[in-house]
């Protein structure tokens, strides 16, 4: 067997079996190219399972079924690998072979995950009645002659889809633009090409990375205006379309500013194709990625906090302002909803809306993204953005169209955004300020959104090997707060900004060397506390 395919087997059965128990190989096994880091590898598992090993609580798993697997590879390949004396192999008995149908690993509570054997099949357009549990299929997919005039197109859209005039539609395309119907009929182009074709999802609560030209996002995303799509949530289709923008007035302003930002997305393709085919071709010929990894939905941030407890904070950049508009950064954390896209298709105008308005490629993210669990996070890698706003909420206005001189630009700059979804506190009944408190700092709080973190600061695979310059800020402390008390959100934020900090301390720390320097740029709190210096002081907040 080629020390490669060794590689690939290992790392296959660890997928399956043992990445909750070693988050720090999330890194490694995105990349499986890099045999020269093998040796690194088995020394930290052999060290990590003979600990494991010694408090009983692994024994099953491996000696049962991994160890007598893995020596055989070994053998076969008659590859040793570098084993520290006070480390060396273990001798382990194997008379049975039923696998733990679960592992207990001190803070860690590992079951099998309902979605680790999801199938990465392409689900084709007019896909079976019976679709998987994250499916998006095509609906009623037809052939889309280009427009003679908008009217034609106003027509169409509303066409039945049971919505009659639509003053928002109205007012969006009535504006000084002249070039809004060549960008629409630009787009149509783009979705012919793509209309019969497969969409790939990215699977459930597993490392899972899908990959679509520029082309290919853009006539998907005219597939979700025209309400092409839809998809499956057990055993109810939900049509992903903008009908809550036609329909609704709430918010009227924000909706007009919304569609203006899709449309605006074609018009700035076409002003670019008319400046430069060249350099439109090459725009729309590169990959817009999305990646999901999983650190599983039953772990506990503990184990990882008390290995890495006396390492000091990393130093923070604070900063003030749109933090979107940071041109240091290259990974931006949208503070996401746990299904991605929030309410950008329906109410909702705050912060990870608004960059789905000024990145419209964002939106295919909803057609291929499962609901995030505990252990989500979603990479969407080389995004541009279109257009330009300002406000927020009921406040958002579209302002102006990006030029063909600011898309070439974005093209050379890589922008990643990671959605990691903050604990929601809100409920039905709001909750006095004792409980909120309690629930602010509890066990089960912080160690999911430690994990969250942590798992966004390990970078999306196309930064492997490169600094990391991450940007984030109030995270979670909204809408999702649970209170509109000011002294209530003010002790969040500064738990929230105590849990981001030390959790991406954690994962600079396991990336390993990169060429350059990490960085962490924080828009909201203007300092850290000082009740937090080390990663173990997040055990203070703790209950």
């Amino acid at each position: 067997m080629p020390k490669n395919a060794a590689l690939d087997a290992v790392l296959e059965w660890l997928r399956k079996h043992a990445v909750l128990l070693f988050p720090n190989w999330i890194y490694d096994m995105s990349n499986s190219t890099i045999p020269h880091r093998f040796d690194r590898m088995l020394n930290s598992f052999f060290s990590n399972m003979r600990s494991l090993y010694t408090q009983g609580q692994l024994k099953t798993l491996i000696t049962e079924e991994f160890w007598p697997w893995f020596v055989g590879v070994l053998e076969v390949e008659k590859f040793k690998p570098t084993v520290p004396a006070q480390h060396a192999p273990i001798s382990f008995n194997h008379d049975a072979e039923t696998p733990a149908p679960a592992v207990s690993l001190g803070a860690f509570q590992l079951k099998p995950s309902a979605g680790s054997n999801a199938s990465d099949t392409l689900i084709r357009a007019h896909s079976p009645s019976s679709p998987s549990p994250h499916q998006t299929k095509h609906e009623n997919l037809k052939e889309i002659r280009r427009f003679e005039t908008l009217d034609e197109f106003k027509k169409m859209l509303m066409a039945g889809n049971d919505v009659g005039r639509s003053s928002t539609l109205d007012t969006a395309l009535r504006w000084n633009e002249p070039d809004v119907l060549h960008s629409v009929n630009l787009a149509v182009d783009h979705y012919e090409l793509i209309r019969t074709e497969s969409i790939k999802p990215l699977a459930p609560h597993r490392h899972t990375i899908v990959r679509y030209t520029r082309k290919q996002c853009s006539g998907m995303i005219f597939g979700i205006i025209m309400g092409a799509y839809s998809k499956s949530k057990g055993a109810h289709e939900k049509p992903i379309w903008i009908k809550d923008i036609l329909e609704g007035k709430h918010g009227w302003d924000a909706k007009v500013a919304k569609l203006r930002c899709f449309i605006a997305y074609w018009i700035s393709l076409y002003h670019l194709s008319k400046t430069s085919q060249s350099q439109y071709k090459n725009l729309m010929e590169k990959d817009v990625t999305f990646e999901i990894k999983s650190l599983g939905r039953h772990v506990s941030a503990e184990h990882l906090i008390e290995q890495n407890k006396d390492t000091s904070l990393i130093r923070v950049a604070f900063a003030a302002g749109d933090m979107s508009e940071n041109e240091h950064g290259n990974l931006f954390v949208d503070f996401a909803n746990k299904d991605i896209g929030g309410g950008v298709l329906g109410n909702g105008s705050v912060q990870e809306e608004i960059e789905f308005c000024r990145r419209p490629e964002c939106l295919v993210s909803i057609l291929i993204s499962p609901r995030m669990e505990s252990g989500d996070v979603i990479f969407l890698c080389d995004t541009i953005a279109t257009s330009k706003t300002r406000g927020y909420a009921m406040h958002f206005k579209f302002d102006t169209i990006m030029s063909p001189q600011e898309l070439k630009k974005q093209s050379n700059r890589p922008h990643d955004i990671v959605a990691m979804d903050a604990t929601s506190f809100k409920t039905q009944n709001p909750l006095s300020d004792t409980e909120l408190e309690m629930k602010y700092t509890s066990n089960e709080h912080i160690s999911r959104d430690f994990v969250k973190c942590y798992m966004a600061a390990l970078g999306p695979k196309s930064l492997l090997g490169k600094p990391l310059h991450i940007v984030t800020g109030a995270w979670g402390t909204g809408d999702f707060s649970g209170t509109k008390n000011t002294s209530m959100k003010d002790k969040l934020r500064e738990f929230k900004q105590a849990i981001q900090i030390a959790a991406v301390t954690v994962a600079f720390k396991e990336r390993g060397p990169v060429e350059g320097t990490n960085s962490l740029t924080y828009y909201d709190l203007d300092r850290m506390s000082s009740k937090y210096n080390t990663v173990g002081d997040i055990l203070k907040i703790m209950k």
